[in-house]
């Protein structure tokens, strides 16, 4: 498991489970879909859950549930994947990061091919400043490229990983919000890959990134490699925007993280309700109890309109 490494640093969660909202769906109106997703502290899929292990509240109000599992990927997202190019990333680890962001794009790109759901991502690689290595396209050849192509700044030292981040928020909250918008999705995903520790952002901090991406509705992926990150801060970001934290004793184990990431984008507990109150804003609270732990969820969405 990504979550018990051979080496230190490591953050381990509170042993339990966590619930998340990842849509609500309300196209066939007054029945609406609230998909979930639930993981441990490992951030594996907790299988096996019925109705007896959910609860919904719409505006305080808790109704009857038909719960379903869905084994797919429900929904595209846009992505930014951003990568920590200093130099105490050796080369032949290079290869290895750019191996895995590849497999990522691929499997994502394949996951969804099947429902016709149309993903967006740009590529952006980060020293001393942030460098778009691929600005945001839905075509999955580009994407790779971008992983593929290095960036200027690679010769030089310093990290500004909070700024880096920052930067990546802002890309992607002016992405998603540029017009036209019909096409693009609503789930936004940044995943940060590092092997070190922030030396010199001046416009970013802890706090500043996550009431951003909240703002912005951004889950931020953290992924650190090696024993100079600092692995609460990391976790601290990814659990504060709904995301996950990974920590990859090396290099090599960046394959199985991306695995279990997509595997937690496409297993999903469908809970379907019908609303009492179509035509006007809701809010959805989600309870998910099980014998390893209790989680709950909620999210505000616009019911029938």
């Amino acid at each position: 498991p990504t979550q018990t490494p051979t080496q230190s640093p490591t953050v381990i969660p509170p042993p339990g489970i966590t619930a998340h909202i990842v849509k609500i769906d309300p196209s066939v109106c007054p029945e609406i879909a609230v998909y979930v997703s639930v993981t441990d502290q490992n951030n594996e899929t907790v299988l096996g859950l019925t109705d007896q292990n959910f609860q919904l509240l719409e505006d305080g109000v808790e109704h009857p549930l038909d719960v379903s599992y869905a084994d797919i990927v429900t929904e595209s997202i846009v992505f930014s994947l951003t990568m920590d190019y200093t130099l105490s990333l050796e080369d032949q680890d290079l290869v290895k990061v750019e191996e895995a962001a590849s497999y990522f794009v691929n499997e994502l790109f394949r996951l969804t091919s099947a429902n016709q759901l149309d993903n967006w991502g740009e590529i952006v690689k980060f020293v001393r400043q942030a460098e778009t290595m691929q600005e945001f396209t839905n075509i999955e050849d580009d994407l790779i490229a971008g992983i593929e192509t290095l960036p200027a700044e690679r010769g030089v030292t310093g990290t500004y990983l909070y700024d880096a981040i920052g930067n990546s928020i802002g890309s992607l909250t002016a992405f998603r919000n540029a017009p036209p918008t019909d096409n693009i999705p609503k789930r936004s995903i940044l995943i940060v890959i590092t092997d070190g520790l922030d030396t010199a952002s001046k416009v970013y901090d802890i706090p500043k990134i996550i009431a951003d991406a909240n703002a912005g509705e951004i889950e931020i992926i953290t992924i650190g490699i090696g024993s100079d990150i600092d692995a609460q801060v990391l976790y601290e970001i990814a659990n504060g925007t709904g995301g996950w934290y990974f920590f990859a004793p090396t290099t090599d184990d960046l394959l199985t993280i991306f695995t279990q990431f997509l595997d937690n984008l496409k297993n999903q507990y469908v809970l379907k309700y019908t609303t009492n109150d179509p035509g006007n804003p809701n809010m959805v609270e989600v309870f998910v109890n099980t014998a390893d732990g209790n989680s709950s969820d909620l999210k505000d969405f616009d019911a029938c309109q």
